[in-house]
């Protein structure tokens, strides 16, 4: 440590150069896996998941979406966070969040699965998308579709819902998942008292 205190008359002292030296490669590594663990945190916080409610609006505040058994047309919103160029994806039910240590957790199609998907913004042959035999849908752009901080990737997802469920609307995209929770309720029945 005197080493560091008597910079730079330091240098030239030959027991000090090699702790100069170590302490040169800590910091460089050190450099690179910072670097290496930042990148690798920003891929895992790319989007978020939202659902629209019409006319473009998107609901940012509510933490669940729920439907009621029977088939739905939903406007998925996924805000990118960050600049993002999306080559393909995934959007599926998840029935928990440790979808990626559970590979299984996918939701039976008897329960409720996504039937149609298509963007919003783009149509073939720039995008194209087809089921992913879960339930799901995987979608392909090509070339890849670049979205900028604040953009959404608008997917518009046609779902069939067979009984009362809850749990996660999950979006896939290079090994990252993004969820949203989402709810299927019994149809609600209003009886009048005559």
């Amino acid at each position: 440590m005197s080493c560091l205190t008597q910079l730079p008359a330091s240098i030239r002292d030959s027991d000090c150069t090699e702790t100069l030296q170590v302490l040169g490669i800590v910091l460089v590594v050190s450099f690179f896996v910072f670097k290496r663990l930042y990148r690798k945190w920003t891929e895992k916080h790319s989007y978020a998941v939202y659902f629209g409610e019409g006319d473009d609006q998107v609901n940012v505040g509510a933490d669940c979406k729920t439907v009621e058994i029977g088939e739905h047309v939903l406007d998925v919103m996924i805000r990118a966070k960050r600049t993002v160029e999306v080559e393909s994806a995934n959007l599926r039910f998840t029935a928990d969040t440790k979808h990626v240590q559970h590979p299984r957790s996918d939701v039976e199609k008897s329960v409720i699965a996504i039937v149609e998907a298509k963007d919003l913004d783009l149509s073939a042959p720039q995008f194209s998308s087809k089921h992913d035999k879960a339930g799901g849908y995987d979608l392909k752009y090509s070339p890849a579709s670049r979205r900028v901080a604040g953009d959404f990737l608008r997917i518009r997802i046609r779902v069939k819902a067979k009984q009362e469920w809850e749990g996660y609307l999950s979006f896939c995209e290079s090994k990252a998942y993004y969820r949203h929770r989402f709810r299927v309720v019994k149809k609600i029945t209003i009886t009048s008292q005559t």
